[in-house]
This record gives C-alpha cells, structure tokens and sequence, in this order.
C-alpha cells in the first residue's frame, strides 16, 4: 500500500465522498478497500481540476499498469460502476484496483487485495481524460 497521500481534483473528491458516504450511511463500507478509500480521501491533497497534474490517475483518465507479480502490462480507463463496459479496457473506481490507483502518479507503485491474496502493480503511464 502507498504511504502517502493521493491528489485528487476537487470534482472527483466530490463525487467519492459522496459515494463513500452513501455508503457508509447504508452500513455498505464492510470491504477493506471501500474503507480504504474512505481513509485515504480523509487524507487527499485536493486542488482544483485545472491544477491537477496530467501523470494523476483521475476518474476518466486510463493508465498503462504492470502487475509486478505476473509481468502483465494492461491498459484500463477509470469509470464508476454504471460505465463499465465489460472488458478490461475500464475498471470500477471502487474496485480494489481502483482503489488503489485513484490519485497515485505515474510510476507510483500500489499494492490491493484479490482472493487470491494482495496483488502488486505499477502506474507506468496515465492519460488524461479524453485523449
């Protein structure tokens, strides 16, 4: 797991709270991951969407990530649930790999929890929402 903070934009720190509260609320925040997310938006660095950097993994953004353990190297866009299109080209945000690389920079390692035990990846690369 990556010790510091994550940089968020302010509109998607919004939006994961929300989600997060809802949650919450529902008494729903039972996964380790969902309560990872919880603590780590409590602990973000938020700016505004025009100073957030373009290697940011950001909801809508794709990323370039190596899975350290299995040498796979895939490409994946950042969407909620409702936007997933099946297919390893997205991935939920409240997924655990989501989790895991929401506001990390490229070349930031992270680490999740899969049932078969934690899974080790890389940000190789991040590009923006819309390119």
């Amino acid at each position: 797991m990556n010790d510091t903070c994550i940089l968020l934009g302010l509109p998607d720190y919004r939006k994961l709270s929300g989600v997060v509260a809802a949650m919450k609320a529902d008494r729903r925040l039972r996964d380790l991951h969902l309560r990872r997310l919880e603590n780590e938006l409590s602990t973000a660095d938020v700016v505004e969407p025009e100073d957030l950097p373009g290697d940011v993994v950001a909801i809508g953004s794709s990323a370039t990530i190596l899975d350290v353990d299995t040498g796979e190297r895939f490409t994946t866009r950042l969407v909620f649930p409702a936007e997933l299109d099946g297919t390893s080209a997205t991935a939920s945000v409240l997924s655990p790999l989501g989790v895991a690389v929401i506001g990390e920079r490229a070349g930031s390692s992270v680490s999740c929890a899969s049932p078969s035990g934690t899974r080790r990846f890389v940000v190789e690369a991040v590009y923006p929402a819309g390119r």
